[in-house]
């Protein structure tokens, strides 16, 4: 039991220490991002083999799960040991996330919009249209950022990589307040 309180705990650490590694160094994060990815479809791929040998007692093996655990295991490991692939996949990378964050800046002005014209209430009681500019305004931002990422990739290779920090040390300290809660449970 006390394992299931102490990992949260020692994950959010970790994630929190590599968040503010991660602003520190944001070119270096953004430039890893291929590697870890790598890392991680290898890791993939040889759970989804283990996970292939286990599956005849629930439904019987499948080739097509095994050749995709294959293709996921090679991937990662062509992504992991290929520094020309890694750089390719960065510099790809970044255009798709800029072309993703411009995409999801476009959806949420369009949903600000028609919350502007919705007549319900929230949670709170206060009327939905009287806030629509609280999805308007970063909207606005993720479109200019996508952008930003699309047109200049330099730029935003340390901004995705400081991103990447602000994200981890956010996720660190939620898994250390979860792993705090459950301390006292």
């Amino acid at each position: 039991m006390r394992k299931t309180r102490i990992l949260p705990m020692i994950f959010g650490i970790l994630l929190i220490v590599g968040g503010v590694i991660s602003l520190f160094s944001p070119v270096e994060t953004s430039t890893v991002i291929p590697y870890i990815i790598g890392l991680a479809l290898s890791a993939a791929g040889v759970g989804k083999i283990f996970r292939w040998a286990d599956e005849k007692r629930f439904y019987g093996r499948s080739r097509w799960s095994l050749a995709g655990a294959v293709i996921c295991l090679a991937f990662g490991l062509i992504l992991v040991f290929s520094p020309a692939f890694q750089l390719s996949m960065g510099a790809s990378m970044i255009m798709l996330i800029g072309c993703w964050i411009l995409v999801m800046g476009i959806l949420r002005i369009v949903h600000a919009f028609r919350l502007k014209q919705m007549d319900g209430y929230d949670v709170w009681g206060s009327l939905v249209s009287s806030s629509w500019y609280m999805a308007l305004f970063p909207g606005i931002g993720m479109v200019l950022f996508g952008l930003l990422n699309i047109l200049r990739p330099q730029i935003g290779l340390g901004m995705i990589g400081a991103l990447i920090g602000i994200v981890m040390i956010g996720t660190g300290t939620t898994l250390l307040s979860f792993g705090q809660a459950a301390w006292f449970w």
